[in-house]
């Protein structure tokens, strides 16, 4: 299996703010018409921008507390990733 991370999604406070940060690095938005997420594509990697209010009860934590979450749905099993 060969290592690669294909998605990154950063919970933001300001979605509005935080795409023009990255606008302003020179980033331009992979899907123009998406509501309530932003998305880049940087090379084979994509990354998103989500509000963390809708974000933070998918992955059990209130908005205040949510530093990280990853969920690698491209995994097939527990087999398939190597110690």
């Amino acid at each position: 299996m060969e290592p690669r991370i294909s998605l990154i999604t950063l919970s933001v406070i300001d979605l509005a703010r935080s795409r023009a940060f990255y606008e302003r690095l020179g980033w331009q938005p992979s899907m123009r018409h998406a509501k309530g997420v932003v998305f880049f594509q940087a090379g084979p990697m994509v990354l998103s921008l989500f509000p963390r209010e809708p974000l933070s009860p998918s992955v059990g934590q209130d908005s205040q507390n949510l530093t990280f979450a990853a969920k690698f749905p491209s995994i097939a099993s527990k087999s398939s990733v190597r110690e």
